[in-house]
Formats: C-alpha cells, sequence, structure tokens
C-alpha cells in the first residue's frame, strides 16, 4: 500500500511541476485597448447638429477640445437614458447641458451621449473646423 501511495504522490508532483512550466493561455491573447477615443468633427454635426451614441464603457469619460474651436463654437454634452427621435434629440436644447466645452462627467452603461454645435446648418453656411473629442478607459474586471 506504501509503494502505491508514493507512487500516485510521486505522479501528482510531476504534473504539477510539470503544469508550472507552461505559459497561461491569457498571455497569449490579443492585446485590448487601454482606452476608447471618439471623435466628432464639425462635418458631423453640421447637418442635425448634434450627434449621439449610446455608451458601452464603466468609467468616466473626459471630453475635450483636439483642435482648438477658433470659430468660437460652443460644444455641448446631453446625457439620455434612451435612444433618442430626431425630436425629442432637438428638444434636449431647451435644457440645460450637463457639460458645455472640456471635462469629465459620469455616464453609466447604456445610456446616451448626445453632443451639440451651435454651427451647423441652421445657423452657418459652413461647418466648425473644431474637433471636439470624448474618451474613456478600458474597465477590465
Amino acid at each position: 500500500m506504501k509503494r502505491v501511495l508514493s507512487f500516485i504522490t510521486i505522479i501528482l508532483c510531476l504534473f504539477l511541476f510539470a503544469s508550472c512550466s507552461k505559459v497561461p493561455v491569457y498571455s497569449t491573447l490579443p492585446p485590448e485597448p487601454a482606452g476608447f477615443l471618439i471623435q466628432v468633427s464639425g462635418e458631423d454635426v453640421f447637418e442635425k447638429g448634434y450627434k449621439g451614441e449610446k455608451f458601452t464603457g464603466t468609467t468616466a469619460v473626459n471630453f475635450a477640445f483636439k483642435t482648438p474651436p477658433e470659430d468660437n463654437a460652443v460644444w455641448s454634452v446631453y446625457i439620455a437614458d434612451d435612444e433618442l427621435a430626431d425630436e425629442e434629440a432637438q428638444k434636449l436644447k431647451n435644457t440645460d447641458p450637463v457639460l458645455t466645452g472640456e471635462g469629465k462627467l459620469d455616464v453609466k452603461y447604456g445610456q446616451w451621449i448626445y453632443i451639440f454645435c451651435d454651427v451647423n446648418s441652421k445657423t452657418a453656411e459652413e461647418p466648425s473646423k473644431t474637433v471636439y473629442t470624448y474618451s474613456w478607459l478600458a474597465d477590465f474586471a
């Protein structure tokens, strides 16, 4: 009986040592992005006056200008829990934005970010040359 137990112990030790020398599976996966950056140009918002997109992150969102607003364009951010029809989105302008210009916001997963620019087809002949960005870091569970 001692020999059988010794044999089983030796076999288990060999399996244990052999598994320690293998490369872990997760190290062979392609790297994921460290963060996300969305750019919204004056051309993107010129026709409607805004752009809406569903937020798929879980961390704070940073809003900034990639290029300075030389044409005095005012960029405003609104947050909605659901996707809005065009008429509903336009009504957001009658409320106070959660952010004007640059800053940081807490946005929940699944909410919609609506970015408005006051230089659009109703107020100007050509789009703003400004590029507005929003970004967030990847959140790994």
